[in-house]
């Protein structure tokens, strides 16, 4: 399996939280679940950028979203919201450094609901 971002790996820190896992490309976004210091564990989804559905973290051409079930209405917890915004950071310094950006999907993109 080719892995989309190899710079992010299981075990890598995002602010306080912990990589526990980083899925392949799935109806257009990359998966990754975290740990946080309480031991809660928690999903983000990386999507393409969408300034009428931006995510919790804008990362270049990219954007951060926390998978709370919540479709933007529900409040997150602080922690959770905090490795999301440090996620999208480090997304937007690859970027910026030239490393390729993965073809994704926005969240409103048809595609990803096929």
């Amino acid at each position: 399996m080719i892995r989309s971002l190899p710079e992010l790996f299981n075990g890598m820190r995002v602010g306080r939280c912990v990589v526990v896992s980083v899925g392949p490309i799935e109806a257009g976004a990359i998966p990754v679940v975290l740990k946080a210091p309480d031991g809660s564990v928690f999903g983000l989804d990386i999507l393409r950028h969408d300034p009428l559905a931006p995510g919790v973290s804008r990362a270049g051409s990219l954007a951060v979203f926390l998978k709370n079930g919540g479709s933007g209405r529900t409040a997150s917890v602080e922690e959770h919201g905090l490795a999301a915004m440090a996620l999208g950071k480090w997304l937007a310094r690859r970027e910026a450094m030239g490393r390729p950006v993965p073809p994704l999907l926005t969240l409103r993109d048809p595609a990803r609901w096929a």
